[in-house]
């Protein structure tokens, strides 16, 4: 699975919540209700409660210089390996009791003469492992000054951890890794402020609508107002209640927008947007359209035909990509990431959706109206060989099947029990892979176990299932496939996907076998965080292990066609030099490059919580079900080795 080293981070560029959108924010606060602000952390001297992370960080109690009535502390951090260097505030008291307010806030100034970015993290005394702390950075040029607030509930500006205001154990400031030179930065003041529930305030960008019955125009769409109307090269467009006459001249340059109504459009739980288009001119026309999205624009789609004077046609813009995604090399230098070539794959974001753009084939004057604009999630056409052989021709055999059939797994192959290094809130227990009517789903729920079902282990609030051939099963090079249906519930990050075992006769230990190093790779053929909806997924690659010299290459922007039972058949073609990933039989993602994996791997289903661009868990929505309908596997003859196959595993070992 995508193990994301700089998630604290990613957070920041993660879409700001569909329940502001939804209005589900705080409740309204009068500022004139709020207690005046109290100074939490006092710099007339240097705080008793203060500590540094490090030999890196020094810090000295002194004033302002350009107003010596206003104590500050200054911190210095030299250069170092330390990740997050900075300092900690403890309350004398064992705690503070902030219940009074609605968030911290830090008035900082950066001193250094490099731009920097100042996080700023108020902590609950619980596990460390559940991360119990909200936070929020501020980046400021040399010299600037800011004021950083943390919300209580909310991290990066949207719900986090639910932060207990009258229990607040710490407060730390910290900034990143300072590889040279030096970061210096002066925080003059620490105070809680606010009412108590506040919230962030509401960037309009950042709302999200989701369109009544899928309508953006016509159907149950409002009426459209005038500032969603944008004409461009001397376009003009004006909205009939809730539909739009867009009038488009011979430029170039001549394009019709529809904008949402506020905010943009959260289209996650389709796959396409059809439009039906009125021609009301005297030439016939064929439209061409187009979606823009924060991420990106779809591919444009035009009219199957030009449309005739007076008639009628749809144009349906799809979010899959005109061509599948194909990386470049992996060589392209050090350091540099692994692109997609040219015109192909997407980096279209399906709840971003900020524009409708209208334009006409060779740019012929048009005077169209559109009637409606709906979301739809068109069903894939599959073709006949899925399931039954690869996608490709050659002398394949069948090397592995599991239809779920039976009443129990066969324990020659799998593992219901492993390590969890994904979150760490869920426990694995085998009762939560559940086999029935011929499917195995593995289920998340809010359920206390202990992990593995063993007293001796970490108790979790979380139970999800867990299923792995490692040490069982193993092969190298062949074709993979698994018929699965993804839960639909947020916060979730199902996974099908390979991982490397050398097996017993390289070594004993799991981080030995399982190494990416040396010829080794994850494949992550299906990896879904369910924030992105039910037709998005990603696929990734990841080799030279998961530190300092971890390299990835794949796409976060596979969108895909269910079939007629909400199915994704997922397949990953594995030959030497080369992987291919399908979807439905479908290529999404191809890769043609020296370093794809020489080593034999095993088959991995996981259900965790988290992931880099998630959403919270809605235990009102649990239990949910990750159903595995089969996984089948072909070896070529030609590329069989004798380490394809079942592994002879210790008695009562568990995957690792």
């Amino acid at each position: 699975m995508l193990l994301q080293m700089n998630s604290k981070h990613a957070l920041l560029a993660a879409a700001i919540s569909l329940w502001m959108g939804l209005g589900l924010g705080p409740a309204v606060v009068r500022a004139e209700d709020a207690a005046p602000p109290m100074t939490v952390v006092d710099f007339t001297s240097k705080p008793s409660g203060l500590t540094s992370s490090s030999a890196q960080v020094t810090t000295e109690a002194k004033p302002d210089p350009s107003s010596a009535a206003t104590p500050c502390l200054w911190i210095t951090i030299a250069s170092g390996n330390e990740g997050y260097p900075g300092v900690k505030f403890a309350p004398p008291g064992g705690n503070w009791d902030l219940s009074k307010y609605g968030h911290i806030q830090m008035r900082v100034t950066n001193t250094s003469e490099k731009k920097s970015v100042i996080s700023l993290r108020v902590d609950n005394p619980d596990d460390w492992k559940l991360n119990p702390w909200n936070a929020e950075n501020l980046y400021l040029e040399p010299g600037a000054s800011g004021d950083l607030k943390v919300y209580f509930g909310y991290s990066f500006g949207k719900p986090g951890w639910k932060l207990r205001p009258e229990n607040i154990s710490s407060i730390q400031v910290f900034t990143g890794k300072v590889a040279e030179g030096e970061r210096s930065f002066r925080i003059e003041k620490i105070e809680a402020a606010g009412l108590p529930n506040e919230g962030p305030p509401i960037n309009p960008a950042n709302i999200r609508i989701v369109p009544k019955d899928g309508f953006m125009v016509g159907g149950a769409a409002e009426a459209l107002k005038p500032d969603q109307l944008e004409g461009k090269g001397g376009a003009t467009l004006n909205a009939d209640v809730n539909k739009v006459k867009v009038e488009l001249t011979s430029s170039k340059d001549s394009a019709g927008v529809i904008k949402p109504p506020k905010g943009r459009w959260d289209l996650r739980q389709g796959n396409e947007v059809v439009l039906k288009v009125r021609n009301n001119g005297s030439v016939p026309v064929t439209p061409k359209v187009a979606l823009s999205s924060n991420g990106g624009p779809t591919s444009a789609v035009t009219s199957a035909a030009p449309i005739a004077p007076g008639a009628t046609a749809d144009v349906a813009v799809t979010f899959l990509p005109r061509n599948p995604t194909a990386l470049g090399p992996s060589n392209a230098g050090a350091g540099k990431k692994v692109e997609a070539l040219p015109d192909t794959g997407t980096k279209f974001t399906s709840d971003t959706i900020s524009g409708i753009r209208i334009t006409s084939v060779d740019n012929v004057a048009a005077n169209l109206t559109i009637e409606s604009a709906r979301l739809e999630t068109k069903i894939a056409q599959l073709p006949d060989w899925l399931g039954k052989r690869p996608p490709v021709p050659g002398d394949w055999v069948p090397t592995f099947t599991e239809e779920f059939d039976g009443k129990e797994l066969d324990a020659s192959l799998w593992h219901v029990k492993g390590p969890n290094y994904y979150d760490k809130r869920s426990a694995y227990s085998p009762n939560n892979l559940v086999l029935k009517d011929g499917t195995a789903s593995l289920r998340y729920e809010k359920k206390k176990s202990f992990h593995n079902d063993d007293p001796k282990n970490k108790e979790f609030e979380y139970t999800t299932g867990y299923l792995s051939s490692y040490g069982k099963w193993v092969q190298r090079y062949g074709y993979f496939e698994c018929r699965l249906k993804p839960p639909t519930a947020p916060g979730l990050w199902p996974a099908f996907w390979l991982m490397p075992d050398r097996g017993l006769k390289h070594a004993p230990e799991q981080w030995k076998r399982a190494a990416t190093e040396n010829g080794g790779m994850e494949f992550d053929i299906y990896e879904a965080l369910t924030r992105w909806g039910p037709h998005r997924y990603n696929v990734a690659m990841h080799w030279d292990g998961y530190g300092k010299n971890h390299k990835a290459a794949g796409s976060t922007a596979i969108y895909v066609q269910p079939d007629k039972d909400g199915f994704l058949t997922c397949g990953l073609l594995w030959l030497p030099g080369e992987a291919v990933f399908y979807c439905n039989g479908i290529e999404v993602l191809r890769w043609k490059d020296e370093r794809v994996s020489n080593v034999e791997s095993n088959l991995l289903f996981t259900l965790p919580s988290g992931g880099w661009d998630n959403n919270a868990l809605d235990d009102k929505q649990l239990p949910a079900d990750f159903v595995l309908d089969y996984v089948r596997v072909w070896q070529r003859k030609d590329l069989a080795s004798p380490v394809d196959g079942k592994q002879v595993a210790p008695e009562g070992s568990i995957a690792q």
